[in-house]
């Protein structure tokens, strides 16, 4: 397949999961805490909250829309339930859109990355279809 054939599957895919998105889950407000810039937001989050064991903090997985494309990110939220960006910082305030999918348990920071590839297996599995699959794991 060519690299076309593979922007469109992209797009077809980005298309969907952003209705989906749109149509059954609720937009949060997340606040820009600290912006690390490093493609690490699991591992961003895992350390917020470990260097920071006096508070209650949840680690929430949530998928994000920016200009349309779907991204598979981690924030953290507070006791009082304020969702904080601790790897993109101040972008959370330029008109991204997040929402929230699941909240980790304590157990699951160990393994995290192991979290996030189990997440991003589901989100290819259910909005590619068999044949487009190979395609999107080659360069995925």
């Amino acid at each position: 397949m060519s690299l076309f054939d593979f922007e469109w599957v992209m797009r077809r895919a980005h298309r969907r999961i952003a209705q989906h998105l749109r149509a059954t889950k609720t937009q949060v407000k997340v606040l820009p805490t600290q912006g690390l810039f490093n493609y690490r937001c699991f591992e961003n989050a895992v350390q917020w909250v470990r260097d920071r064991p006096d508070r209650e903090w949840t680690i929430v997985e949530v998928v994000y829309l920016d200009e349309g494309q779907p991204i598979l990110h981690y924030v953290v939220r507070d006791a009082q339930g304020h969702h904080h960006e601790v790897s993109l910082g101040w972008r959370a305030d330029t008109g991204l859109e997040y929402y929230p999918m699941r909240d980790l348990l304590p157990e699951d920071h160990v393994n995290v990355r192991a979290e996030f590839n189990r997440s991003l297996k589901y989100w290819k599995q259910n909005f590619t279809t068999w044949w487009e699959r190979p395609l999107v794991d080659r360069v995925v």
